[in-house]
């Protein structure tokens, strides 16, 4: 699995539309800064898995300890960019399974909004999918 992700890694890096927002020419610190601004994270503590923190990378890039890749998958996979998306893609997967759709903004903020103020709260949001006519239409009459 660890080799499936380091070639994605190094695929998305690669991307044209990733050297375009962070094109080779920028700085080992300001990519860091960059893809970190784009999570919307900072990394200034370590991060519990790995250890890394955003000086730590910028630091591994400069030396060549790191390559961007490898970067760009520590970020992701650390912990605080989990905290920070988990109930986005929480919210979304239940579109996506429940009602087989994208989420349409109002809805899809409305329910962010509730498992942003009730976290541990879960199974009434799911319970809201399950009941609501949408998914109940996919199998017959509501």
């Amino acid at each position: 699995v660890a080799a499936k992700r380091d070639a994605f890694a190094r695929a998305w890096v690669n991307r044209p539309e990733f050297i375009a927002r962070y094109p080779g020419t920028l700085a080992d610190a300001a990519f860091v800064d960059a893809v970190l601004a784009t999570a919307g994270v900072t990394l200034t503590t370590p991060d519990p898995l790995s250890g890394v923190t955003r000086n730590s990378l910028a630091g591994d890039l400069q030396t060549k300890a790191k390559t961007r890749a490898e970067v760009v998958r520590l970020i992701v996979e650390s912990r605080e960019v989990d905290a920070r998306q988990f109930n986005r893609a929480f919210v979304a997967m239940q579109y996506f399974g429940y009602l087989r759709r994208d989420p349409e903004p109002g809805g899809y903020n409305g329910w962010l909004t509730f498992l942003n103020a009730n976290p541990n709260d879960f199974r009434m949001m799911v319970n809201g999918f399950m009941n609501s006519e949408e998914y109940r239409l996919r199998f017959g009459t509501p």
